[in-house]
């Protein structure tokens, strides 16, 4: 791999791996939701979503957006 195509998965990940992380608590939910996991799971998720969870709390523009996005995943 080059150097310029390299710089440029740097660039694309820097992105997309940001925005996955703040869009995937909708679809964790709803599996979760479904009965899927356990307790060690549960615990970890809450690890991986304090910040997200935080932010919900804090801000709100971030809840209006998390309201918005679990009704968009609701069945």
């Amino acid at each position: 791999m080059t150097k310029t195509a390299a710089k440029w998965w740097l660039v694309v990940a820097g992105f997309v791996i940001p925005i996955l992380y703040v869009l995937s608590p909708g679809p964790v939910m709803r599996m979760m939701g479904s009965g899927s996991g356990g307790s060690m799971i549960e615990r970890f998720l809450q690890r991986f979503y304090f910040p997200l969870e935080w932010l919900y709390n804090h801000i709100e523009w971030v809840e209006n957006f998390y309201d918005w996005w679990f009704g968009v995943l609701e069945p």
